[in-house]
């Protein structure tokens, strides 16, 4: 019990020098750039695309943000675009805005004034994003736009929007070491477990066993 509390002592203590000498500490979380109202983007990816955004945001002082809701409610695409963009108008100079309609099956591309694209660098960013939404793939989708928008932008940026898949990959390590656990448990048991030793049958009982089974699959 001692130990571990001078290990707690000694944890806090360097954890308060990293923060007064100025290292980096655990980021903060980052502003929320998707309003996914439809949950089209997978578990995991909306944060990961959120921090990528955040990265961007402060570096090169460009906000994107994506509006993905079920449906404009009566209201042109336009016109419910440049409510957005009003609003965030008031945080940011900087602004495009990926505006996605789902029951509408209707997407928008709008900039802010100082957004240094033209109106054919969007027609064009619409025409590449347009196979992945018809494919309903939508994570995939941002992920075109954000990486055409910056290589627009400034072809000599390293920035790489984040892969898709990589969170099941990792629910699928999950799965694997998990499963791998049960097994283990499951035959350590059955090892420790006594029980009455197995009986031979005998061949009269194997001739006389019953025919009537069936076999089928779900």
């Amino acid at each position: 019990m001692k130990r571990c509390l001078f290990l707690l002592i000694i944890s806090l203590v360097s954890i308060q020098a990293n923060a007064l000498s100025g290292l980096p500490t655990i980021p903060s979380w980052p502003n929320d750039h998707i309003n996914d109202e439809v949950g089209l983007f997978p578990f995991g990816e909306e944060v990961k695309f959120n921090f990528f955004l955040e990265e961007v945001l402060v570096k090169e002082k460009l906000y994107f943000h994506f509006e993905l809701i079920p449906s404009l409610e009566g209201l042109d695409i336009e016109e419910k675009s440049q409510i957005i963009m009003d609003r965030l108008l008031q945080d940011h100079q900087e602004v495009l805005l990926f505006t996605l309609s789902l029951s509408d099956r209707n997407f928008k591309i709008m900039k802010s004034s100082l957004v240094p694209l033209t109106d054919d660098d969007l027609n064009e960013l619409v025409k590449v994003t347009l196979p992945s939404l018809k494919a309903q793939n939508y994570a995939n989708a941002i992920r075109i736009f954000l990486q055409n928008t910056l290589y627009k932008l400034n072809d000599q940026n390293l920035f790489q929007p984040p892969l898709i898949g990589d969170q099941k990959r990792g629910n699928l390590n999950i799965l694997i070491f998990f499963s791998t656990f049960v097994l283990f448990v499951f035959f350590l048991g059955h090892k420790i477990r006594k029980t009455a030793p197995v009986k031979e049958i005998s061949p009269e009982l194997k001739k006389t066993r019953s025919k009537s089974i069936g076999i089928f699959w779900s």
